[in-house]
């Protein structure tokens, strides 16, 4: 049941998530020219470098030669990931999303209509941080005192500027499809308050989990709509397992002169998140086709945690705080335990090197394909927003062993910042608002230089900026939190053993 939809291609007997992130990757190096060594035995836990290796060779290359990479990648994942239907036939995951549709199988059409008129504006949409709402005045300087301290590159003031001056936002023929619409940082609620048409994809209910009447009962109380697939009456999609279908569904539900904002937001962990941004691309491929150039956008989330091309002042913020750590920490660095930031200058910019081995080789895969697929669509005249979000003390974060630990300790490395839901949600709104009004946005093609968009509004957290190699600051970040943890049952121990030492001097 686990390999059921779309899945990875059989390697001997198994499906091996390994052996297809090298074959990917050295796909790509040996369309840029660069060799690809590394063994798998060596992959878990060595992949970063070669991951480092190709994003390098992208960014060193001429634009034909950079698109021409991300091409193949995205054609690669189309080309040999595998679908299993429910009756356990398999087939290829281009064969499976371009044949007729099983009649049996096709999704029915739920609407909600919210029951508020007029428009939606800026006032509808604050971020939450230190205890307070933040908007308009106060929210450009909190921003630009992020900017300031190197947290978030300084073209998120304009962005956010530029949201405050829209005393009305008109989405009501704008249509967005959320894949992955519950995810926790997602836009639902915010686009529904605005009076947009939202086509939401997600799983629909089980047992333990009943989210589809919540987002009847909040779509009721908003300007906007609520479109839902449904089977058999019951609303939800399995991106998975349903990717052909949810495709055929939206190219039926949405009107082909509209305005359409594809949004990829889906996120599972391990080998999955690499099968579900395979879903995800093979459905914004099949909506694109359909779909006129100049009336759709490409939206997702990226993350710092990767190797990008990076602002040039982030280097210098770097070398800034590198002067100013403390004696403990120069001292780690001086003993190999602590790195210094290293970036290297390519042709189309300063690269920056964010990844963590602990996220493992298939998030840093699927964020490569995902930023394959936003290159591909910006180069060929689509619309993409494509932001930077910071680290944040999501549920998933939070929960994982030892890394929300070691988050809450991230502080003593400045400029590092982790944030809350509440907080990066509806900055990342706004943002996503800019892409898709503000005319100067680098989101619209042909306004600035190939990779510029992806760097725009940027909001690394610090991670590009650090004194230090972000992976290499986690462990002593831990350390400190295990050090306060039982710094107090250290001190209680001590006591008692200083008295019963004083009590066996005194007999």
């Amino acid at each position: 049941e686990k390999d059921l939809g779309v899945a990875f291609p059989f390697t001997g007997r198994k499906r091996s998530t390994t052996v297809y992130g090298l074959a990917l990757l050295h796909g790509m190096n040996e369309m840029l020219g660069v060799s690809t060594r590394v063994g798998s035995k060596e992959w878990r836990w060595g992949y970063m470098p070669h991951v480092v290796r190709t994003v390098e060779a992208l960014a060193n290359s001429e634009e034909k030669a950079l698109v021409a990479a991300c091409r193949f990648c995205v054609d690669h994942v189309y080309s040999s990931m595998r679908f299993v239907k429910h009756d356990g036939t398999e087939v290829g995951l281009k064969e499976a999303m371009e044949a007729p549709k099983d009649p049996t199988r096709t999704f029915g059409t739920q609407v909600v209509e919210g029951e508020i008129d007029g428009l939606g504006s800026w006032r509808d949409v604050s971020v939450q941080y230190e205890g307070q709402a933040w908007s308009k005045d106060a929210l450009e300087k909190l921003v630009s005192a992020w900017a300031t301290a190197g947290r978030i590159d300084r073209s998120a003031v304009e962005s956010v500027k530029f949201f405050n001056s829209l005393d009305k936002i008109d989405l009501k023929n704008t249509y967005f499809l959320l894949l992955g619409a519950t995810s926790e940082m997602g836009p639902l609620d915010f686009l529904l308050e605005l009076g947009a048409n939202v086509l939401a994809v997600a799983r629909p209910d089980s047992k333990n989990k009943k989210k589809w009447e919540r987002l009847r009962k909040m779509a009721k109380g908003s300007r906007g709509k609520l479109i839902c697939p449904t089977l058999n009456g019951n609303p939800g999609a399995d991106l998975l397992t349903q990717t052909p279908e949810i495709a055929a569904w939206v190219t039926s539900v949405v009107p082909a002169n509209s305005q359409l904002v594809v949004c990829n937001y889906a996120y599972m962990d391990g080998g999955d998140f690499v099968r579900v941004t395979a879903a995800m691309d093979a459905i914004t491929r099949q909506v694109a086709a359909k779909h006129h150039t100049n009336k759709l956008t490409l939206a997702t989330v990226d993350t710092p945690s990767h190797a990008h091309v990076v602002p040039n002042v982030c280097k210098s913020f770097s070398e800034q705080y590198f002067q100013s750590v403390p004696t403990y920490q120069r001292f780690l660095n001086k003993i190999g335990v602590l790195k210094p930031n290293c970036f290297k200058t390519t042709r189309n910019g300063l690269l920056a090197d964010g990844l963590v081995a602990m996220q493992g080789p298939n998030y840093a895969l699927a964020k490569l394909i995902q930023r394959s697929r936003s290159i591909l669509a910006h180069s060929s005249g689509i619309k993409v927003s494509s932001t930077i979000g910071p680290p944040t003390a999501t549920d998933s974060v939070l929960h994982a062993p030892g890394v929300g630990d070691a988050l809450k300790q991230m502080y003593r490395f400045k400029p590092f910042a982790y944030y809350r839901v509440h907080t990066v949600k509806p900055l990342l709104f706004m943002l996503l608002i800019n892409d898709l009004l503000n005319p100067a946005s680098k989101a619209n093609p042909n306004n600035g230089e190939i990779l510029s968009f992806l760097t725009e509004n940027a909001w690394d957290g610090g991670v590009w900026s650090g004194a230090f190699l972000h992976r290499s600051v986690g462990k002593i970040a831990f350390a400190h939190h295990v050090v306060e943890k039982y710094a107090t049952h250290a001190a209680v121990v001590a006591v008692l053993v200083g008295l019963v030492a004083m009590r066996t001097m005194i007999w």
